[in-house]
């Protein structure tokens, strides 16, 4: 997706925790379009976190043209895509703390070798993953799946795990409908 920017407003911003040391800064605007994937409209969204969950607070699409904008047409706007590529932007990352400073970097997946098995890296990749996937609406199990490419039953195994290592600190049940 091109053309997008992000701004916040200072003094309303603060940090949301995702995960181990992992937060992302929220609210925010995004501003998407006109392209390929938002179509010939300027959209303006606000994400925030409400209740734990990620998510558009208010919506506004304008046409170049003037032309009425349809309820076709707003259907079609992918608003998931772009709180999602928004978020993974502004996720942040703690990678040191000294004394009351600490320094944050944007987060970067690393590269995890699935066949090393449930590592601590790996565990705390998948903390992330589902984390994030969580606080996004969308099922976290589902995500660690597709992020790291393995089974269902290895992604269940791995967040038991990173739960008893304690990199993942939402309980079990509480992904989407249920499940892990």
């Amino acid at each position: 997706m091109s053309a997008v920017r992000i701004t916040s407003k200072p003094g309303r911003v603060k940090p949301h925790r995702l995960g181990p040391d992992l937060t992302v800064s929220l609210p925010a605007r995004v501003e998407a379009g006109p392209s390929e994937a938002v179509g010939p409209y300027k959209v303006t969204l606000e994400i925030d976190m409400v209740d734990g969950r990620i998510g558009c607070t208010e919506i506004t699409v304008r046409t170049a043209s003037g032309a009425p904008v349809t309820g076709t047409d707003l259907r079609a706007i992918p608003v998931g895509t772009i709180v999602r590529l928004a978020t993974t932007t502004l996720v942040q990352e703690t990678i040191g703390r000294n004394g009351d400073f600490v320094t944050v970097t944007p987060y970067q997946p690393p590269e995890i070798n699935v066949r090393a098995g449930a590592t601590d890296e790996a565990l705390r990749f998948v903390a992330a993953s589902y984390s994030l996937a969580y606080a996004l609406g969308e099922p976290p199990a589902k995500a660690v799946e597709r992020d790291l490419g393995i089974a269902t039953s290895t992604a269940s195994k791995w967040i038991k795990l990173a739960r008893e290592r304690g990199y993942l600190d939402i309980p079990a049940g509480k992904g989407q409908k249920g499940k892990d």
